[in-house]
């Protein structure tokens, strides 16, 4: 199995320094604050929680290949699962965003119609790694069992 990460380190890091910054800007707001006010504390929980949201996010998506059973897991929010069994054919293609083009991976079956799209949504630009992730997925698909053996 080879495990990909769909972030970059400058988002990880950029996330940590995110949740720091709202945690001491709110602890310096309850500090100078009437203790009576409540919206504050219901801003700082919902705050904290998007952080939390967010961070969880970041670290936690990824894209595993199991080269064994020859499956995609796919993570960003939740699991989705591709049988490359069931792919015929793997191309890399471009994306028109509104901040210039992205490089995305679409998987096609046998009747070419896409399948599904590994796509980086948390980057703005296209992932580094995505060329390794299309050259492994090119390897297993390529692989296909001989008919009848």
């Amino acid at each position: 199995m080879k495990r990909y990460s769909l972030s970059t380190k400058l988002q990880k890091w950029s996330a940590i320094a995110i949740d720091v910054f709202f945690v001491l800007f709110y602890i310096q707001i309850l500090i100078i604050s009437d203790p009576s006010d409540w919206m504050i504390y219901i801003f700082f929980v919902l705050s904290i929680f998007l952080c939390v949201f967010y961070t969880l996010i970041i670290f936690t998506s990824s894209l595993t290949i199991d080269t064994v059973n020859k499956l995609i897991y796919y993570r960003i929010i939740q699991r989705t699962i591709y049988d490359l069994n069931e792919i015929q054919t793997v191309k890399w293609e471009s994306r028109e965003q509104v901040r210039g083009e992205k490089q995305v991976i679409a998987l096609y079956n046998a009747h070419g119609f896409m399948v599904a799209e590994i796509n980086p949504f948390l980057t703005k630009r296209t992932l580094p790694i995505l060329a390794d992730i299309f050259t492994e997925i090119e390897k297993l698909v390529a692989l296909k069992p001989e008919i009848g053996s």
